[in-house]
């Protein structure tokens, strides 16, 4: 499968979704992160989360990215998603949320069902917690769109 940069915005029509999880730096099964920097079009690296399965045909990618949007439109207009934030709060802010466990749901997920979850987030501001970046009673929420995946 090919990714593409075909992207399901979450527009702020409703309350943000929170998705928590644990991230990996590396794999083919699971919740896998992925960090990489643009040179000078990025303000902050773009970070990728790959929740994905193979044996079970499940591939959903959240896309966050925070370009530098004077570079950037030298190089092509400038859209909506192109820069997102991500929110520092303190770690008690999580008893205030009912954050969505990719890391309960995932493992049990048809592709159907990951389809539906997909398909839920539609018109909705999504931020993603990992619980790797919960560090000295801090939390980071790092807002993401969905990347649509384009077959070939």
């Amino acid at each position: 499968m090919i990714f593409g940069l075909n992207m399901l915005y979450a527009q702020t029509s409703t309350d943000p979704v929170y998705l928590i999880l644990s991230a990996n730096a590396s794999g083919e099964e699971g919740i896998t992160k992925y960090i990489r920097k643009i040179g000078r079009l990025d303000r902050n690296p773009s970070m990728s989360y790959w929740i994905e399965s193979k044996s079970r045909g499940i591939y959903l990618t959240f896309q966050h990215f925070d370009y530098n949007i004077t570079e950037l439109a030298k190089a092509r207009k400038v859209r909506a998603i192109d820069q997102m934030g991500i929110l520092t709060k303190s770690v008690s802010f999580l008893k205030t949320i009912t954050p969505i466990d990719l890391d309960v749901l995932f493992p049990s997920w048809t592709k159907e069902q990951a389809l539906a979850f997909r398909d839920s987030l539609q018109g909705k501001k999504v931020y993603i917690i990992d619980r790797n970046d919960i560090k000295n009673d801090t939390v980071k929420l790092i807002e993401v769109s969905y990347l649509k995946p384009i077959s070939f």
